[in-house]
């Protein structure tokens, strides 16, 4: 099990540089001079659960404290979000999904295939540990607009997939999967049928591959080919 990166517990080590939204807020870590992310709001289950986790395309855990009014960090704090959790992860550029598809002109074809086949190695990899992900959804995937480069983040509803009151019990290697390949449609902007999923559905049902654990290397590995067969097209 990878060990955690934690060196300190306390925000002084922290200076906020940009609050561009209400849950994430963009610091520097004054020791090392690195650009960080803090998302406010969460339980320390999920940074044991990225404590876990060795993935290049999926985010990690640098820090964990508990909101404290008293801390000058903390400073203007509201009573009501005293004692919720300060995840530190590292900073993984600015651009999700959302602000991907609005650039799409921008890009390449093979920036996209890049931006979408990480997605899928790092769900792959929660895939076989026999995970879920479960809140994949277009701002909880971020994007080096250097390398186009995929990072999963947002892990407050990863689960086994083993759980059955796991919050989501629709999300599984298959749907993850197809959500992840219905990205390259939106980035390439083809409206027409089938899409790229429905194609990843047809060949996975056509193949008699189940929806957990056991066929994840394999529902991946046809993940893989759909999309490098539309690289080549």
């Amino acid at each position: 099990m990878p060990k955690s990166t934690v060196k300190s517990k306390t925000p002084l080590r922290y200076s906020v540089t940009d609050k561009s939204r209400d849950a994430l807020v963009h610091a520097v870590d004054n020791t090392t001079n690195q650009k960080v992310l803090i998302r406010r709001y969460k339980a320390k289950d999920e940074y044991d659960i990225l404590c876990q986790l060795d993935h290049p395309n999926i985010t990690r855990a640098l820090d964990y404290w508990i909101a404290d009014v008293n801390d000058p960090f903390e400073k203007g704090l509201d009573w009501w979000e005293c004692y919720t959790g300060r995840l530190v992860t590292p900073f993984l550029g600015t651009c999700d999904l959302i602000d991907l598809a609005y650039r799409r002109d921008e890009l390449t074809k093979k920036e996209k295939h890049t931006v979408v086949l990480s997605m899928l190695e790092g769900l792959s990899y929660l895939h076989t540990l026999g995970r879920v992900h479960g809140d994949l959804h277009d701002m909880n995937v971020r994007v080096d607009e250097k390398t186009y480069q995929s990072y999963l983040i947002d892990f407050e509803y990863c689960d086994l997939l083993s759980n059955p009151l796991r919050r989501w019990v629709s999300n599984t290697p298959l749907t993850e999967t197809a959500r992840a390949l219905s990205w390259m449609d939106r980035l390439l902007g083809y409206k027409s049928a089938p899409s790229l999923s429905d194609q990843f559905y047809l060949e996975v049902k056509s193949c008699g591959y189940d929806d957990g654990e056991t066929n994840a290397a394999e529902i991946t590995a046809t993940a893989r080919l759909l999309l490098s067969q539309q690289l080549a097209d």
